[in-house]
């Protein structure tokens, strides 16, 4: 009875495994030479996120923003009152001890024996502290603008290597098609040269053609499994895993995914630049004005102190003004308004730069769409030529050359538009990121995917 339930058992695990592998098979294309297109098409979402996610670059900046906040942090803690507890001990001549750092009652020079207790100092007016904390609140601003630039590069880079893999997918089955349609009439041709109705020449000639056909999507399937690689290497998901959709399923529809923004990242990173500089430049120039200082104590010492009355507390407020360092502070503010100039030119030259790289997608952008409204039409055209061309030469109406003209510019079209309708796509996703565009919608993954094969349960279950 038990072996009829292992072998029952048995018997099912087979025909699912069967049907798992039947499902999995019947998603890949399989080519004329063996090379297969299988796996997750990837769309743009899914592989902008899944590089943002594994890019260093985008974590060492997140590492610099939290940088920022810290400093912020730092530049808030000037407002609070410092709290030390301190004890000194001290030989010899009385109210030497000065250099040792102890401050209030236990730093008193009237001081006698062994003292200890505990000092709050307390900066009340700075201006150089205000402008120190808009500083770096504006620095903040700046690396949070740089990570939106890495991004823009991490996307770029990206998007370049999606879209040629895009391509050479659009080629190596344009090409496909082709050999397929030359490889029948080489057939023919090669019939009709044994009865004597073809000379040898047209059958050098459409093998020469096929020949040539088969190079070209030989060299299109090798340059989209590299592409293929390319992509694997920076989203991190694992090739085999993988696909690109065919051009013919890519429209400017599929770029809805990408959020338009307001302000350019390249903008908003010298911007901030330029107002951390000129807050810079007021923090030294602050430095001109007076500050007051609140001092406390509270402790207890051994003795009577030398002079003066014991007590047990001490508290009392100062106000410093410099008046001359020689100069210091006016170079420091010269040099921190140097800087400011240069940073205002900075952004300036971002707004230029920002222009022109608009201005260069643009030059891709409106010639492809015409250009492909054009092809659009001439790939009808073409096609219907070949299948004309095709008919009558079958038909004995028409010669072999008008045959292999037809293919030859059917192969030309197609290969022009896959390649203004990759550049024209790829020439939009780059315009709207530099312009602040961004993807925030959520990507499965699909690093750690694996099918777990039911026989792994089957062995496990004999080993027990």
């Amino acid at each position: 009875m038990k072996r009829r339930i292992v072998f029952s058992l048995f018997i099912c695990l087979f025909i699912q495994e069967f049907s798992i592998s039947t499902v999995l098979f019947a998603t890949e294309l399989q080519t004329s030479d063996g090379t297969v297109v299988s796996g997750h098409e990837l769309s743009i979402a899914e592989v902008l996120l899944a590089a943002e996610e594994l890019s260093p670059e985008l974590k060492a900046a997140a590492a610099r923003e939290a940088q920022a906040h810290n400093d912020i942090e730092i530049g808030k803690s000037y407002y609070y009152p410092t709290l030390d507890a301190e004890a000194i001990e001290s030989y010899g001549f009385a109210g030497s001890n000065g250099a040792l750092g102890i401050g209030g009652l236990m730093g008193s020079p009237f001081r006698k024996g062994l003292a200890g207790g505990f000092v709050s100092r307390l900066n009340i007016f700075d201006l150089s502290r205000d402008f120190h904390l808009k500083t770096t609140h504006s620095l903040l601003k700046a690396a949070k603008a740089q990570t939106r630039i890495i991004r823009y590069q991490v996307d770029l880079t990206a998007l370049r290597i999606y879209f040629d893999c895009i391509r050479y997918r659009g080629q190596m089955e344009a090409w496909q098609n082709i050999a397929s349609q030359i490889n029948k009439i080489v057939k023919e041709v090669e019939s009709l040269v044994k009865t004597g109705q073809h000379s040898p020449v047209d059958l050098l000639l459409i093998q020469t053609q096929a020949e040539d056909a088969e190079m070209n999507y030989s060299a299109s399937a090798e340059q989209y499994q590299i592409a293929l690689k390319r992509l694997a290497l920076i989203t991190g998901f694992n090739k085999i895993d993988i696909s690109c959709p065919d051009p013919a399923a890519i429209e400017e529809s599929n770029l809805a995914t990408i959020t338009l923004g307001t302000v350019s990242p390249f903008i908003e990173h010298a911007q901030a630049i330029e107002q951390a500089a000129k807050n810079s430049a007021r923090e030294k120039s602050a430095e001109r004005f007076p500050k007051l200082t609140a001092l406390a104590s509270v402790g207890t010492m051994d003795g009577t102190p030398h002079l003066a009355e014991k007590k047990d507390y001490s508290a009392g407020f100062a106000v410093t003004l410099p008046l001359f360092e020689g100069f210091r502070i006016n170079n420091e503010v010269s040099h921190a308004k140097n800087i400011a100039k240069e940073r205002k030119n900075d952004l300036l030259s971002a707004r230029f730069d920002l222009d022109e790289l608009n201005a260069f997608y643009d030059e891709t952008i409106e010639p492809s769409r015409i250009k492909l409204q054009f092809l659009d039409h001439e790939l009808k055209i073409a096609q219907q030529a070949t299948s004309l061309a095709k008919e009558r030469y079958f038909s004995f109406q028409g010669p072999l050359v008008d045959v292999r003209e037809a293919l030859r510019t059917l192969a030309g079209i197609e290969s022009k538009h896959n390649d203004d309708k990759v550049e024209l796509l790829f020439a939009l996703s780059a315009k709207m990121f530099i312009n602040g565009g961004h993807v925030e919608l959520p990507v499965a993954s699909l690093r750690k995917k694996e099918r777990t094969s039911p026989f792994k349960w089957f062995r496990g279950f004999f080993k027990k």
